[in-house]
């Protein structure tokens, strides 16, 4: 089973999908967790790899590869917010 790292990538991953939402006490902590885990990990995995059945069918990105881990915060929010591929647009969520 492949480690998803919770470092630098890991943290601005879960940033940037817990900033879709408004933040409140209640959200600020473990959000971006709860978050990641109700909208993403259904097609990326709890470890970020995309092996999900729904990962592989839409053909998601390996949230650790080298390709994704160059991509710039302003790259992530604009991939969370308007969708990119088959993966929906959550701007509204």
């Amino acid at each position: 089973m492949r480690n998803f790292r919770l470092d630098t990538f890991g943290s601005a991953a879960f940033l940037v999908y817990s900033s879709l939402w408004t933040a409140t006490p209640a959200r600020a902590q473990g959000g971006g967790e709860k978050t990641y885990k109700a909208k993403c990990a259904m097609c990326h995995g709890l470890d970020g790899s995309g092996a999900t059945p729904a990962g592989k069918s839409t053909k998601a990105r390996d949230l650790c590869s080298d390709e994704v881990k160059k991509e710039t915060d302003v790259e992530w929010t604009a991939i969370a917010t308007k969708g990119k591929n088959k993966m929906p647009s959550f701007e509204k969520s």
